[in-house]
């Protein structure tokens, strides 16, 4: 976009850039991660990751049965999962697929999360190189990568399990500067325009927000270059984003037609969703609380204000369409969910990667500054100015320093190490569950919206580790009409939930223990009769239900196993069978039966009721 003053021959320094880019935050990476636990199959337990974990792991079992969803038995009495039902597990799930199976996903995932962070500021360098920025500029381009990546939301993101997002978030910006350059130039071939297409796909199945970025620089390029619109430059556009959208069918059909337990989770999760001036407002000041600002955002705000009136035309051209860009997207995370359907995208999570885009602007203002200092154009207030900018910078370098220290004070993301050993009532309820229970009655288990159980939400990790199904859902929110969280339990209010409502859906979901930890909760499960306290673990109550455990509602039969994607039932007798297990469209049995939904209880999922079954069957969704 522009020559300015290059210090290297030519490419040669993007290069040098990014190599440097890619090693400091290697290093940084090494001391917070850290390096050796790579390998050591802890898995990462810090807020999302357990349930990332499982969902991976779910994945992961159905492609191996040339599946993308399938039925998975371990929560909610069986529900419709896989891969199209997780924003952030897509593209593992599809990587974990060529991985030997001898590779543990704990391991795989723990080598997922530290790459994605390690390509993440190295892709700004990529946009850099398309843009043509001088090597100055994109060098500060690179630097204020890896502070944003670092000080503020993002990297709370990434720590808190969020990693396919934010490293999508950066990969977007490179991604949208080619895409820029494709369209905008008449002789590029098909098959380049193919490519990105392609690639944006790919973007897609790493995070479905992929695009949100491109679209948006990619506006606000085509603002500020009017005289190089053409409708070849838009029919470019759309066939890349048409491309784009073709390769994630697969997924997008079938959560369309598939997902309403999917959906309606993200509709009653209040997660990313607040909506006021405020919301903008305290991150731009630098406040962290409750919206996650960082001292970056203020500091960028300003650099950019200050070029927009300082700098002449041709340098502002160039910083303009990342201020553009970014004042749209701060605006949508901050009002965006003030529209029901927009709201599905958790907009407050776009207010980082809006001052993502300022910083970058605020990159090249300051290289433009740093050129006129040397050239003195600028004079004694140049220089007192300049001088200031120093004293300025030194305040991230010190964010920095205590971010990637294990001291407990001040920190944005997880303090160091992220990988660490299994928390302790996370290892005490695994230890308990293994030893205490068994595999013939469910676990009604209470998730917690402030991650009481070591930090995370743990309930899939156990459920992998102790092959116990549990009642409800891996994650507050999912699956409502049979899960429990904070306060509330099938379907609503734990206090308005009856003695008789509850001890019912104990019954026919054939629970023989409960984990809580809400007083509520606690309170309910005291009045029962049939249920005794047999240990607990800080605020983690577990109770005991007094009852013939099984699975069969009527007739006659037994769980031999299950798995992902299949219930074996055997030792089958009588013409009906009714299994205490959710009814799932498109459910069959192998030999094949018929199969039809049975309601036994108002207001909870029906169950499958089997029409004349073989003494033994296979229930499963089919390829």
């Amino acid at each position: 976009m522009t020559k300015g003053s290059d210090f290297l021959p030519k490419n040669s320094g993007f290069i040098l850039i990014a190599i440097i880019t890619l090693l400091t935050q290697f290093v940084l990476l090494g001391l917070t991660f850290p390096l050796f636990e790579l390998i050591s199959g802890k898995p990462l337990f810090y807020i999302d990751h357990p349930y990332h974990l499982y969902q991976i792991e779910l994945g992961r079992a159905l492609l191996k049965q040339g599946l993308l969803i399938g039925f998975d038995p371990f929560f909610g009495a069986g529900y419709l999962g896989g891969l199209p039902f997780n924003p952030s597990a897509k593209l593992p799930v599809l990587i974990s697929r060529i991985i030997p199976d001898a590779v543990p996903t704990e391991v795989f995932y723990s080598f997922y999360v530290f790459t994605c962070a390690l390509i993440a500021p190295t892709a700004i360098v990529g946009m850099a190189f398309v843009l043509r920025w001088p090597y100055l500029h994109s060098a500060l381009a690179a630097l204020a990568g890896i502070f944003f990546w670092w000080i503020g939301a993002l990297h709370w993101y990434h720590t808190a399990g969020m990693v396919s997002y934010v490293c999508a978030c950066y990969l977007a910006i490179a991604y949208a500067a080619w895409v820029w350059s494709l369209c905008a130039v008449r002789d590029r071939k098909a098959a380049q325009v193919i490519a990105a297409g392609l690639l944006g796909g790919l973007g897609m199945w790493l995070h479905p927000t992929f695009g949100f970025m491109p679209a948006a620089l990619f506006v606000a390029f085509l603002l500020l270059n009017r005289e190089q619109f053409s409708f070849q430059m838009i029919g470019k556009a759309m066939v890349i984003a048409a491309l784009a959208v073709m390769l994630n069918l697969p997924w997008i059909l079938i959560l369309a037609t598939k997902g309403g337990d999917a959906i309606l989770s993200q509709v009653q999760q209040p997660f990313q969703k607040a909506v006021g001036f405020d919301v903008l407002l305290e991150p731009l000041l630098g406040f962290w609380n409750p919206y996650m600002g960082s001292v970056l955002n203020p500091l960028s705000a300003i650099i950019c204000l200050i070029a927009v009136i300082s700098l002449d035309r041709i340098q502002r051209k160039n910083i303009l369409p990342f201020v553009i860009a970014g004042c749209a997207i701060l605006l949508y995370g901050a009002f965006g969910a003030g529209i029901d359907k927009l709201a599905l995208l958790q907009p407050n999570r776009f207010i980082a990667s809006g001052f993502l885009l300022l910083g970058l602007g605020a990159a090249f203002a300051t290289g433009e500054f740093v050129l006129r200092l040397r050239e003195g154009t600028y004079g004694l207030p140049g220089l007192i100015a300049g001088s200031i900018a120093v004293l300025v910078l030194l305040v991230p370098v010190r964010e920095l320093v205590r971010e990637i220290s294990p001291d407990k004070n001040g920190h944005y993301g997880k303090i160091p190490p992220e990988i660490t050993d299994t928390p302790e009532s996370v290892a005490w309820l695994e230890s308990w569950i293994k030893m205490n229970t068994s595999v013939d009655g469910r676990i009604l288990f209470e998730t917690s919206l402030g991650r009481i159980h070591g930090g995370g939400h743990v309930a899939g990790y156990l459920a992998l580790k102790t092959k116990r199904e549990f009642i409800g859902g891996a994650y507050p929110f999912c699956l409502p009409q049979v899960s429990f969280w904070d306060r509330f339990g099938f379907g609503g209010p734990i206090g308005d939930l009856s003695e008789e409502r509850f001890a019912s859906g104990l019954e026919i979901y054939n629970v023989g223990w409960i984990v809580a930890h809400s007083q509520g909760l606690v309170h309910l499960v005291e009045r029962l009769k049939n249920v005794r306290p047999v240990a607990d673990f800080g605020i983690i109550r577990i109770f005991s239900v007094d009852r013939k455990m099984s699975y069969i509602q009527s007739g006659k039969g037994r769980i031999q196993s299950r798995d992902f994607n299949q219930i074996i039932v055997s030792d089958v007798q009588g013409p009906t069978l009714t299994l205490r297990y959710s009814w799932i469209p498109g459910l069959v049995t192998s030999p094949p039966t018929r199969i039809e939904a049975e309601q036994v209880l108002p207001d909870f999922p029906p169950l499958i009721r089997i029409i004349n079954p073989p003494d033994r069957f296979d229930l499963h969704l089919p390829r």
